[in-house]
C-alpha cells in the first residue's frame, strides 16, 4: 500500500492547507471530499478560517501599500481558483468543482493574476503581495505562504482550529450521548408478568433502559436483555444487581439466563459462588443455604471459593456454602425454562387485552370523548377515530412515523424518531376543560423538549396549546394568551433518564371550572398548578409528536413512540 492511501482524510486536509499535497494525495483527497460530505465542509471551513487570517494580515500591513504607489503593470499569467497554487495542477479543476459544488458555505475561489514585480523589503519579510481579481477587475494585497514564519503561524492556527473542531465533534459526541441513554445502559427491560415489588423498589417500566442498578420483587417475572444481547428472566420472590453489561449479582431468587455464541463471560455472581457462561443456556436459584445450577444448553464454569467444575448441557451442581455436590447428569424440565415463560406471558396479555378493552367500553357509554386514536389499529398511514359517534371525524393521518411494538406485547406502536415525523387531525371548536391522556414511550429528551401534542395555530390563537416533556423530568403544559405569548404551567418533576425506554401513561386535565391545571402518571397523582389566565381552549388543526405551527420543528418533536391517545372534553360534566 503507498503512503498516501495510508495517510488519514484529516492529515490530507492539513496537507492541502499548507500547498504539501503530492499528486497521489491530491487525488485521494479528492476522492474523500466527494464520498464525504462532513469532509468536505471541515476543509471549507479551515480555508475560511486561513482566510480570515489573512484579513488580519493584511489589516496589520496595510501601510505596505503606501511602499508599492507605483507598481508594476499587471499581466495575466493565470485565470486559475486561488487553490491552484497549492495543488498540483492536475486536479485543480476537480477540486474548484467539489468545493464550490457543496452549498452549505459560500464559494472561497476565485480567479486572480498577480504583479510580477520584484518584492520589497516588506514583502520579503512579511511575505505580503498585491493581487488583481479578474472576476472584479481591482487589485489588492494578498498574504503569501512563503516566508517561514507566516507558514508557521498558519501552521499553529491551523492546528488551534483543528483542535477546536475536534474539541466541539467530542463535546457534541458526550452530548448526545447524554440524551441517547442507551449508548450507556447496561440492559434494558423486555417484560414484566405480574410483579410485586418490594416495598421501597422503584417500579420498572416495560422497555425501560438501565445502567446499573437493584431489582428487588416479592413476586412474578422480570426479562431483561443486556448490551451483549444476552437475556436473563428473574422470578420472584428474587434480588438482582446489575452491575454491568456482563456481571449481574443474584442475592436470591431464580434466574434463566441464555447467552448467544458470539457472547462469553457473562457471570451471575451469588453470596456462595459464580457461574460463568461460555455461550450457553444455564438456570441457578439461589436460597438462604446455598445455590442450585442446571447447564441446559452448552457449558458453564461453576466457581466456588475452593473449586471450579466444568457442567456441559444435561448437567448440574450445588454448593451450600462448604461443601460442592459433584456434577452429575440430572437435568429435570421442572426448573425453569423458555416455554414456562411463554405461556405466563400468554396468559398475561390476554388480561392485558381484556382490561383495554374494559377500559374502552367504559368510555363509550358517555359522550364526553371527542378523539381516541389507538395505534395498533394502523391502516398504512391512516388511524380511525374511534370515540363514539365520531369515526367518520378526525381521523389522524400519520407522516413519516416507523412501526414499533407497542405498550401491549405483539401490538404495534407509532415510532416517532426525526423531526419530520407528526401525526395530524382536526377538531373544531372551543372548549372550557379538556382531559388528555396519552401512553407512550420516551427514547431520549430533545434539547427544547419532546412535543406530546400541540395546536397548529400556537401560540397566535388564543386558547391554543402546547404539552411537552421537559428535560427537567417535569411536564409542561403552555396556553396561548392571545398576545402571541403563552404562560408556561409545569408539573413536579416526575420522570428521569430512570424512565427512558420504558412505557407510561401521562393524565392532564386543563380545567377552566377551578382555573387549574392536574397531572398524572400512570394514574397517580403528581401536583396541580394554578392557571392564571384561564380562556376558552381550541385544537384546531393538531398535531401528535411534534411542535408543527407552520411547519414542523425539528428541535422539539417527539423522541420515542406513542400507543394511544385519547382527548375528553370535561366541560360537560359541569
Amino acid at each position: 500500500m503507498s503512503d498516501s492511501n495510508r495517510i488519514s482524510p484529516l492529515l490530507l486536509v492539513d496537507k492541502y492547507i499548507q500547498g504539501t499535497l503530492t499528486d497521489p494525495q491530491a487525488a485521494l483527497l479528492l476522492n474523500e471530499v466527494k464520498r464525504n460530505p462532513q469532509l468536505l465542509r471541515f476543509l471549507k471551513r479551515n480555508l475560511i478560517a486561513h482566510a480570515w487570517l489573512e484579513e488580519k494580515f493584511r489589516a496589520r500591513l496595510a501601510a505596505v501599500e503606501l511602499l508599492d504607489s507605483s507598481p508594476a503593470p499587471a499581466t495575466t499569467s493565470a485565470s486559475k481558483p486561488v487553490i491552484d497554487r497549492i495543488i498540483p495542477p492536475t486536479h485543480s479543476d476537480d477540486f474548484t468543482h467539489a468545493l464550490n459544488a457543496d452549498r452549505e458555505t459560500k464559494p472561497i475561489v476565485c480567479p486572480i493574476t498577480y504583479h510580477p514585480e520584484e518584492p520589497s523589503f516588506w514583502r520579503r519579510l512579511f511575505g505580503v503581495g498585491r493581487e488583481t481579481s479578474t472576476a472584479k477587475k481591482r487589485s489588492r494585497f494578498l498574504l503569501a505562504v512563503t516566508h517561514p514564519m507566516t507558514r508557521m503561524a498558519l501552521i499553529i492556527v491551523g492546528a488551534i482550529v483543528t483542535g477546536l473542531v475536534v474539541w466541539h465533534v467530542i463535546a457534541s459526541s458526550l452530548k448526545n450521548t447524554q440524551l441517547r441513554p442507551e449508548l450507556l445502559a447496561s440492559a434494558q427491560v423486555l417484560e414484566l408478568i405480574d410483579v410485586e415489588y418490594v416495598e421501597g423498589q422503584t417500579t420498572l417500566r416495560r422497555g425501560q433502559l438501565i445502567n446499573a442498578g437493584n431489582i428487588a420483587i416479592d413476586s412474578g417475572l422480570v426479562k431483561l436483555r443486556f448490551k451483549n444481547q444476552a437475556e436473563l428472566v428473574l422470578e420472584g420472590p428474587a434480588d438482582l444487581s446489575i452491575r454491568d453489561e456482563l456481571t449481574v449479582f443474584c442475592n436470591r431468587g431464580r434466574a434463566s439466563v441464555h447467552v448467544p455464541k458470539s457472547t462469553h463471560g457473562f457471570t451471575l455472581a451469588t453470596p456462595f459462588a459464580e457461574v460463568v457462561d461460555r455461550g450457553t443456556r444455564f438456570f441457578a436459584e439461589v436460597g438462604d443455604k446455598g445455590i442450585d445450577v442446571h447447564t441446559i444448553e452448552g457449558a458453564i464454569e461453576f466457581k466456588t471459593s475452593n473449586a471450579v467444575e466444568t457442567l456441559l448441557a444435561g448437567m448440574s451442581s450445588a454448593f451450600d456454602g462448604l461443601n460442592m455436590r459433584p456434577p452429575r447428569n440430572n437435568f429435570q424440565e421442572d426448573y425453569y425454562n423458555s416455554s414456562r415463560f411463554e405461556s405466563h406471558l400468554k396468559s398475561y396479555v390476554a388480561r392485558q387485552k381484556e382490561e383495554k378493552q374494559k377500559a374502552e367500553t367504559l368510555q363509550n357509554t358517555t359522550t364526553n370523548v371527542l378523539v381516541r386514536f389507538d395505534t395498533a389499529n394502523r391502516q398504512k398511514e391512516t388511524i380511525i377515530n374511534s370515540a363514539p359517534g365520531r369515526e367518520a371525524d378526525s381521523p389522524l393521518t400519520i407522516r413519516s412515523c416507523g412501526k414499533t411494538e407497542g405498550f401491549i406485547h405483539g401490538t404495534e406502536a407509532i415510532d416517532f424518531k426525526t423531526g419530520d415525523s407528526a401525526a395530524f387531525f382536526e377538531l373544531p371548536g372551543e372548549y372550557e376543560t379538556l382531559t388528555l391522556t396519552s401512553t407512550m414511550k420516551l427514547d431520549a429528551w430533545n434539547e427544547q423538549g419532546c412535543v406530546i401534542f400541540s395546536s397548529e395555530d400556537f401560540p397566535k390563537q388564543p386558547g391554543s396549546f402546547l404539552w411537552q416533556i421537559q428535560n427537567s423530568g417535569k411536564i409542561a403544559l403552555f396556553v396561548a394568551d392571545g398576545a402571541g405569548k403563552s404562560e408556561l404551567i409545569t408539573s413536579q418533576r416526575c420522570l428521569s433518564t430512570r424512565d427512558l425506554g420504558g412505557w407510561f401513561t401521562l393524565k392532564i386535565i386543563i380545567n377552566g371550572q377551578n382555573n387549574s391545571v392536574s397531572f398524572f402518571i400512570d394514574n397517580k397523582f403528581v401536583s396541580r398548578k394554578k392557571w392564571d389566565t384561564p380562556l376558552p381552549l381550541t385544537i384546531g388543526r393538531g398535531s401528535l409528536g411534534n411542535a408543527s405551527g407552520a411547519k414542523l420543528n425539528h428541535s422539539r418533536y417527539f423522541s420515542g413512540a406513542i400507543d394511544t391517545f385519547t382527548i375528553i372534553d370535561g366541560s360537560k360534566d359541569k
